[in-house]
């Protein structure tokens, strides 16, 4: 593992308010930390953004299966675009994970719900992630896999319209085996309610990020690797919000939409928790 204090150095202070990083380009700082990292350490970095492109491929077979628009493509990712919208002529283009994925469940993704889609495809993933044999990605994944669980469970219990939870779903999903940075669940459950009540979804998600950044800062007080990737969540936070400022109204619209959806029972909400 070593060590990286001049990139470092060099990125700037970020906070999880976007409106403090109102000069800061975040895709400038994602080629630049690309750019900065050794062959070792940029494999572990792609894993990072290989979550954008997990939805990204999602959102082609959801569009294919479910008839589903192709929303806009999610930026930073290790796959070009050109790549995944044809995906199926560029198998030697993907990670080994998505292959096998792929491979694996051709010719039956019609049979499956969208969240079934998704949780095989992260059950690949995660089967990838062992095997990088990566501590900072095992507890990171791990740690995400923990919190997305408690949000579910959330979820079930403050929005009637939901479909009963499956509790195999995570279940099934086996956590990585490693420690945890672990966080307050009852906290985060009392912080969330009053803004549910208060229907400030924006502020459901500004307070998530909190925890990410949490998250990131137990690895921050060092010039390895290590602070390169806790940073590197941050700015996958960060990017969150470039994209929701970006066609507002549209991207409004298809929620509403969609929501209806959910409520008039054509489909569950699982699949959008990530």
């Amino acid at each position: 593992m070593g060590s990286y204090y001049y990139l470092i150095s060099s990125l700037p202070d970020i906070r999880p308010e976007a409106s403090e990083n109102k000069n800061v380009d975040v895709f400038e700082l994602f080629e630049l930390i690309r750019r900065n990292l050794s062959k070792q350490d940029l494999a572990i970095y792609e894993c990072l953004l290989y979550q954008h492109d997990n939805r990204n491929l999602l959102h082609h077979i959801f569009h294919e299966y479910h008839h589903l628009r192709v929303p806009d493509y999610i930026r930073p990712s290790v796959i070009p675009e050109s790549v995944l919208k044809n995906y199926r002529r560029n198998f030697s283009y993907l990670p080994g994970y998505m292959i096998e994925f792929l491979l694996d469940n051709a010719g039956v993704f019609g049979s499956y719900s969208m969240e079934d889609i998704e949780l095989k495809l992260r059950s690949y993933f995660f089967e990838f992630v062992r095997q990088q044999q990566a501590e900072f990605l095992t507890l990171y994944y791990e740690w995400q896999y923990q919190l997305e669980h408690v949000l579910a469970e959330f979820n079930q219990q403050n929005f009637a319209f939901l479909n009963d939870i499956n509790n195999n779903d995570l279940e099934n999903l086996e956590p990585l085996p490693v420690r945890l940075v672990s966080f307050d669940h009852k906290k985060l459950t009392n912080d969330l309610k009053p803004f549910i009540e208060n229907g400030q979804y924006a502020a459901v998600e500004k307070l998530i990020d909190t925890y990410y950044w949490e998250f990131g800062d137990y690895w921050a007080d060092t010039f390895s690797s290590n602070a390169v990737f806790s940073y590197t969540i941050k700015l996958l936070r960060l990017v969150r919000w470039t994209h929701a400022s970006t066609n507002t109204e549209e991207k409004r619209e298809q929620f509403l939409s969609l929501l209806h959806q959910v409520k008039s029972g054509h489909e569950d909400l699982n699949f959008l928790q990530s």
